[in-house]
């Protein structure tokens, strides 16, 4: 389990690597995001979704669990990331694409991939 700013630096690392099965994963976490309304299709934030779904796409190579450390958006400002982050991360956790045990159901401490997303990013069969 990775704090949510180092995995998303690293997960821009691995989008610039042109990695093709993390590129598919991330993708398909993309559309997820869209389909569900947690993230909308307009370009403008484009690539903060793409660095989203990364996110979650490495985490899922990792062991599939994110810890957000902190929700100061001056933290995320500090590290080059936009404050919408908590945002999203929220309306994951809200739609349940992301599994909180924080009781008002928001984006803090651990939190873990659903089965959802996790049946999406396995491996298919030939």
């Amino acid at each position: 389990m990775k704090d949510l700013i180092p995995l998303m630096q690293q997960a821009q690392q691995r989008l610039d690597s042109y990695d093709a099965l993390f590129e598919d994963r991330a993708n398909t976490i993309l559309s997820i995001l869209r389909s569900s309304g947690v993230v909308s299709s307009k370009p403008r934030w484009g690539r903060w979704h793409k660095l989203l779904s990364a996110t979650l796409a490495l985490a899922y190579e990792d062991d599939g669990d994110v810890y957000v450390s902190t929700r100061r958006a001056g933290t995320f400002h500090s590290a080059g990331l936009t404050t919408r982050i908590t945002y999203w991360l929220d309306e994951l956790c809200e739609k349940e694409l992301l599994i909180t045990n924080a009781p008002t159901k928001k984006a803090e401490g651990r939190l873990s991939l659903s089965e959802l997303l996790t049946y999406y990013l396995q491996p298919k069969p030939l």
